[in-house]
């Protein structure tokens, strides 16, 4: 058991290399500031481990040749290790990646917690995302159904074959998988903060407020540690707006390439980037329909049906149309919905139960529930999830609407404030009209995270221009969301305590396939990660003491 955390562990380890060096080596003489370089690294080093990895499985070629491409990013970070060197010591760097750090340590800690995926309806997932993994790695047979229901192009394959690299090198135990999940799931957060440093850039502690405000938020940590694809894909939807913006803002062509093709890699993530793909470029065309720019536009159509022609061109090759097209959970649930009456019913439907908490409507679906902890868990789970403003925190939806509000009537350009408008209205009205069922609950956490994240960042961006009485109402709000959604839920995956059987269905599918979670083995990581997260807040709090002892002497 010590060999395979150190072999988890080692996961960690190498991702400096495999997801940020082969990026960096590409990104670092762009025209592009310290945060972008990071976030652009990332997102450019996890895509091209994709295109490896799928290359390796098209050729079927052994797994030992994911050795080869570690072998290269190495050589990269060698080429470029000047650049590293400055780039690295950069404050804005530097607490750019101490606040990821405490993020990390924070998530790692509630990771080796999870015994058992526990939280109202939610099972499975985890699972067919494992098996996926390893349909990839171990070059199984084409017709394979995941869960026993699902083909293989019902998901996109990036998440997957870029874990699959490391189940291939490291090892193919489910808590590798874990680790693995954990870290491309957290790449959300150089994206988002962008959009922080945007809102405050004078914040003397860089990005660690975004980091303490996820770490507290139990949306963000409930997906983080369900191994599944949700926050990757948002980290690219986000990475794509940012640049949008920044083309809005500069007109340069670079931006508006990267926006676009960040979207079509988050779309090779999740189809739930759908939404605003469509967002994105019905504003390019509304913007630019009276003078059209046919070479961009036709540069953009080349990009983007290369990135995407990677995954569905070998699809209909090898599956046919009907399969690659046809077989995803948002056609079959499409194929479920009736007539045009009935569709209409469902979306406003849902859009009511998404935007209304549902201890505020008549027909609560937990009415009948009686009291109980277990109860208690897993009510906070779903109204956590499923409700657009309660996932922002139990007090940070009002900040977030307070700090929108201050925004808008402070911005100067109000074709922005337009574009934020239309970008978050039709999020919401997409983003749940897609979603073919209703559910009583909301459905928030389909395709709705990146507003949540974004939501998140104005939290965060606010708390040092906040009122005291707001930021004590703030403080306690997170202090309850901790509590109630993040320990308690967390507290429940370890000892295993459920109150919806499909919390049991999670049980049985481990004890099937005979998996071990990290919690099993290893609960005292979470003292070890705990007292690792005070020495680095120390850290960082001695770092500030320096960059203001540096400051005031500059001053003088």
């Amino acid at each position: 058991m010590t060999k395979l955390l150190l072999r988890a562990l080692l996961v960690i380890v190498e991702s400096p290399f495999t997801l940020f060096a082969p990026g960096f080596f590409l990104v670092r003489r762009l025209p592009l500031d310290p945060s972008e370089k990071a976030a652009c690294s990332v997102g450019v080093s996890i895509f091209i481990l994709y295109l490896y990895s799928f290359l390796l499985f098209v050729l079927g070629l052994p797994a030992v040749c994911h050795v080869l491409f570690t072998a290269g990013c190495l050589m990269a970070a060698w080429w470029c290790r000047r650049d590293l060197r400055l780039f690295f010591p950069l404050r804005e760097v530097r607490r750019l990646f101490l606040s990821f750090g405490v993020l990390l340590i924070w998530t790692a800690a509630l990771l080796a917690m999870v015994r058992n995926y526990s939280g109202a309806n939610w099972m499975g997932d985890w699972y067919e995302h494992y098996h996926r993994a390893l349909f990839f790695v171990n070059h199984l047979p084409i017709n394979t159904l995941f869960l026993d229901r699902w083909a293989l192009p019902a998901r996109p394959p990036l998440f997957n074959l870029v874990s699959g690299h490391f189940l291939a090198e490291l090892g193919d135990e489910y808590p590798i998988y874990q680790v693995t999940a954990l870290l491309l799931n957290l790449t959300v957060f150089f994206p988002a903060s962008l959009f922080f440093r945007k809102l405050a850039p004078r914040a003397a502690t860089g990005p660690l407020p975004l980091a303490i405000v996820m770490c507290l938020n139990p949306s963000v940590m409930e997906n983080a540690t369900y191994a599944w694809t949700k926050l990757l894909t948002v980290s690219y939807v986000l990475l794509g707006l940012w640049f949008y913006c920044r083309f809005l803002g500069k007109r340069d062509p670079l931006s508006l390439h990267f926006a676009f093709a960040a979207l079509s890699i988050g779309f090779l993530t999740h189809y739930m980037t759908g939404p605003y793909v469509v967002l994105l470029v019905a504003h390019y065309l509304w913007c630019y329909c009276r003078k059209p720019r046919w070479k961009e536009i036709a540069g953009l159509l080349t990009l983007n049906v290369l990135i995407l022609s990677t995954w569905f061109g070998w699809s209909i090759v090898r599956c046919g149309t009907h399969v690659t097209f046809a077989s995803s959970e948002s056609v079959a649930s499409e194929a479920r919905r009736g007539g045009p009456v009935e569709i209409l019913q469902t979306i406003g439907g849902n859009l009511r139960d998404t935007l209304v908490p549902s201890f505020l409507r008549a027909n609560d679906p937990a009415g009948n529930l009686k009291f109980s902890m277990p109860a208690l868990h897993d009510y906070s789970f779903l109204v956590y999830e499923s409700n657009l403003f309660l996932a922002m925190g139990s007090v940070g939806w009002l900040i977030a609407l307070l700090q929108a509000g201050k925004l808008a009537r402070r911005v100067a350009d109000r074709n922005g404030l337009y574009f934020w408008a239309w970008f978050v209205a039709g999020a919401v009205l997409l983003g749940v009209s897609v979603v073919g069922e209703p559910n009583p609950w909301g459905h928030a956490h389909l395709d709705l995270q990146p507003v949540i994240v974004l939501g998140l960042v104005l939290v965060s961006a606010a708390w040092q221009t906040l009122a005291t009485p707001l930021r004590l109402l703030l403080f306690l709000g997170l202090s309850w969301d901790l509590a109630v959604g993040v320990l308690l839920h967390f507290a429940y995956e370890h000892w295993f305590m459920v109150v919806y059987r499909l919390g049991y269905a999670n049980w049985q599918l481990k004890q099937d396939h005979q998996l071990t979670f990290i919690g099993d083995n290893w609960p005292p990581l979470l003292f070890v990660a705990e007292a690792l997260l005070l020495c680095l807040i120390l850290y960082r709090l001695y770092l500030d003491r320096h960059d203001v002892t540096q400051a005031v002497k500059e001053s003088l």
